[in-house]
Order: structure tokens, then C-alpha cells, then sequence
């Protein structure tokens, strides 16, 4: 049985068969396992949570460039994927950019990531898809105040959340 928390999450994530369930009655974790569409993995579901995708982020990291914070981007993805491949180069300018990446040339599919500076100084990253290992990519490399958004909290203005789940 698993109690919860950030480590555990990463243990939830990374089964691909899911046998890890959450017994406990922790209404956050059971509403964090319902927006990513795991509420079956809980012992004691919440009703009424649905799946909430957060694949936009926005942070602040020193960079005066898109295209060259993009390029960044897709060299720490690619160190941390030694399997991956960048499947689409950056294109861009200084405001905007994207690239494709996938993190296993063989087996994964390739994916669209859209990076673009704000007004107020900070950077959005959008992915094609949720992806938590982006938020420890980023803050490892010196990415500070991850706030993370499904595109309709952003679009509501909403303060983000702290985590991707």
C-alpha cells in the first residue's frame, strides 16, 4: 500500500501496470490521483474530480533569447534521455520557439514543445502531453517559481499549481 507524497507519485507514475493503489483517505491525494485520472488506483475515490492536464508552466530563468533557452531545453532533455532523440530542431526567434523530442527514439513518441516569453518577464513552456519529470528537468537547472496549468486555469488566470499533479 502506498500513503502518498511526491516520492510516491514518482512510483505511481512510473508503473506501467499500475498494481501500486492508494488505501488511504488523504482528500489532496485522492484528488490529485482523480486529475490524472487515476481515481480506480484509490481504495476511497472522490467523486466528481475529473482528469486535469497541467502541460503548461510558467517560470522564471535568466535568458534573454527563446530560441537559445529552447535549445537549453532540449540539450537537458537530451542528456537526462540518453535513449531520446530530438526529432524536430528549434525553430523560432527571440520571443518564441519550439522543438520535438521524444525521450526513446525507439519506443516513444515524439513530443511538441512550444516555449514563449511573457509579459510580466517569465517564460511558458507548453508540452504536447502532462510530463512530470519536466518540472525536476527545469528546476535543476536553475528554473525558479515553477507555477504549473491546464490551458483552462491559464486561460482563467488562475495561480498555478506548485507541482504538475
Amino acid at each position: 500500500m502506498w500513503t502518498g507524497g511526491r516520492h510516491h507519485e514518482r512510483g505511481r507514475r512510473r508503473s506501467c501496470i499500475e498494481v501500486y493503489r492508494y488505501g488511504g483517505e488523504d482528500p489532496e491525494i485522492r484528488r490529485r490521483l482523480a486529475e490524472l485520472g487515476h481515481a480506480a488506483l484509490c481504495d476511497h475515490p472522490l467523486e466528481g474530480v475529473t482528469e486535469v492536464v497541467r502541460d503548461h508552466v510558467r517560470f522564471q530563468f535568466v535568458a534573454t533569447d527563446a530560441t537559445a533557452l529552447a535549445a537549453q531545453i532540449l540539450a537537458w532533455a537530451i542528456a537526462q534521455s540518453p535513449n531520446g532523440a530530438c526529432t524536430a530542431p528549434v525553430e523560432g526567434d527571440a520571443e518564441e520557439a519550439a522543438f520535438e523530442h521524444t525521450h526513446s527514439a525507439r519506443y516513444a513518441t515524439p513530443q511538441v514543445y512550444r516555449l514563449a516569453r511573457l509579459p510580466d518577464g517569465c517564460w511558458l513552456l507548453v508540452k504536447s502531453s502532462r510530463d512530470p519529470w519536466l518540472h525536476d528537468l527545469l528546476a535543476s537547472h536553475g528554473a525558479c517559481d515553477l507555477r504549473w496549468f491546464s490551458v483552462d486555469e491559464l486561460t482563467a488566470g488562475a495561480e498555478g499549481k506548485r507541482l504538475p499533479y
